[in-house]
């Protein structure tokens, strides 16, 4: 996995989710380089202030010869024209300049942009349409569905998180009433990882830095373990993690036989029930279902010393009883 910093709303710098020093740039530029750091990168995870930055990592997708479903989550369906859209904010309209109905600025066609199809393009909350993005959506086969109604496509997958989705965060630019809460977004978005092929992730951090509240609204996405230099994400656990899950077995203290991890593992993995959260160099948290077709347990569920107190545990708990559930579990030890 790969951090990609864009610490940019549109054109204008946002100083806390950079790095270092920020400056403005054009917004062809700042989507240009997007484009070329994705199509080089593994699993890139793309952090930044707006939804235009979706553009970039498309583009890159495209030069990296792959062709994703697209997952938008977000409080608004970004499904605007210049036509349609009541203020012409650029931001709202990223969804048809992806699906290839328009393109102010001609971004699209700067980037090389193929459009997307709209039976690979799903908005998931989507709760707040402005009168010609909904009758825009009404005459298009673009999926809709609510976060609980979340699917995971086979094949790759875009998937765009705009935090504005989540109703009890603050400072946003663009608030939304309603709306699910922070936790059941990123319940979400593990079982996507869990269970999906993620090729890119955005993470649009669309706050006011003016506003109060806005770096708890960043430090609430921190603790998720997405945006550190090290992304942390869930994924299935693999034989190769053998040596990391001892590790982490032996610093969180569990009562163990090394010497029967590997074969262990390898009775877990049919069902698709062991899963770790981590790094490209680390797991920092495991989780072992197990299921009798009758009742199902939870085992080695564990996190790193230096990484509890950030929810990675219930995290994990949550993935695996949603997996057991999957498989017909109704009875959990």
């Amino acid at each position: 996995m790969t951090l990609i910093r864009s610490p940019y709303h549109l054109e204008d710098p946002i100083p806390a989710l950079a790095d270092g020093d920020v400056h403005a740039l054009p917004l062809a530029s700042i989507l240009e380089d997007v484009a070329a750091r994705v199509a080089v990168a593994r699993t890139p995870v793309v952090l930044s202030g707006d939804c235009t930055t979706a553009l970039g990592t498309a583009a890159g997708l495209h030069r990296a010869g792959v062709e994703p479903t697209l997952l938008w989550l977000d409080a608004h369906g970004d499904f605007n024209t210049p036509r349609t859209s009541p203020s012409g904010y650029l931001g709202g309209m990223v969804v048809t300049m992806l699906t290839g109905r328009t393109d102010p600025r001609e971004l699209v066609r700067g980037l090389g942009l193929r459009p997307l199809a709209d039976e690979r393009t799903v908005l998931v909350d989507a709760r707040d349409l402005d009168p010609g993005e909904r009758d825009a959506l009404a005459a298009v086969a673009v999926r809709r569905c609510a976060l609980e109604e979340l699917p995971v496509p086979a094949g790759p997958v875009h998937l765009h998180l705009d935090l504005d989705i989540a109703g009890d965060l603050p400072a946003f630019r663009y608030k939304a009433p309603g709306g699910p809460g922070f936790d059941a977004v990123v319940a979400a978005v593990d079982r996507v990882f869990a269970g999906g092929e993620v090729c890119a992730f955005d993470v649009a951090v669309t706050v006011d830095p003016s506003a109060d509240g806005c770096l708890e609204a960043i430090e609430a996405v921190r603790r998720t373990g997405w945006i550190d230099d090290e992304p942390l994400l869930v994924r299935p656990a693999r034989l190769s993690d053998v040596d990391a899950l001892v590790g982490l077995w032996t610093a969180a203290g569990l009562r163990f036989d090394a010497a029967a991890v590997e074969e262990e593992l390898s009775a877990c993995l049919p069902d698709g029930l062991a899963f770790v959260i981590a790094s490209e160099k680390r797991v920092v948290a495991s989780v072992w279902g197990t299921y009798d077709r009758r009742r199902g347990w939870i085992q080695r569920l564990a996190t790193a010393p230096d990484c509890r107190g950030r929810g990675f545990a219930r995290r994990l708990v949550a993935v695996v009883e949603a997996r057991l559930a999957g498989l017909g579990c109704r009875h959990l030890g």
